[in-house]
């Protein structure tokens, strides 16, 4: 079974076969008209106590130790390398997939994943570049990169996503330009 729980505004919490898998969900919204990850959240996220427990142990707080952090673009309302940085330093996770770039903005980013020790798949944005990452035997994910929406960012990248789990597709869009209706065609969805 999956179950899907948004977080805020694009942020969306996947649970399947007891992996869970946050997209997008590690965000401020900055200047943007959107709704942020809530502080309720974040404190859960953040907090230290549980960050300190076995994690052989079932966690209470669904929002600790998530194996999965993956972002789409690199808009504030959609990622912030800050907040992951921060969740880096009281988490464990299994892998991070994420556009990769390499301004200052993203120093602490690295020095956290590298800190870590989590693995990074970096998200290929060029368009039309698609790719599969299997996170588990069970649960595969399809990245494509299409253009953003065209009202704002409109020469701006957007990665589109399935995830294949339990039998099921997940069809995960984030900003991704409507203006692309050709790019699935073939993919069962």
């Amino acid at each position: 079974m999956i179950s899907c729980r948004l977080i805020a505004n694009a942020g969306v919490l996947i649970e399947t076969e007891g992996i869970r898998i946050l997209l997008d969900g590690l965000q401020d919204a900055g200047n943007y008209p959107f709704s942020r990850t809530p502080d309720s959240i974040l404190e859960q996220m953040m907090s230290q106590d549980a960050g300190s427990a076995d994690f052989s142990e079932s966690c209470a707080n669904e929002y600790k130790h998530i194996d999965f952090l993956i972002f789409t673009h690199t808009h504030p309302d959609h990622f912030s390398a800050e907040l992951l940085a921060e969740y880096l330093e009281c988490n464990h996770v299994r892998r991070v997939l994420c556009p990769i770039e390499e301004n200052a903005q993203f120093r602490p980013m690295r020095q956290a994943l590298q800190k870590a020790r989590v693995p990074v798949w970096p998200l290929k944005m060029k368009h039309g570049a698609a790719h599969q990452y299997r996170l588990t035997e069970e649960i595969c994910i399809y990245s494509l990169c299409v253009r953003h929406m065209p009202q704002i960012f409109p020469k701006d990248l957007c990665s589109c996503l399935l995830v294949q789990a339990d039998g099921k597709n997940v069809l995960f869009l984030a900003d991704c330009s409507y203006e692309e209706e050709g790019c699935l065609k073939h993919t069962p969805v």
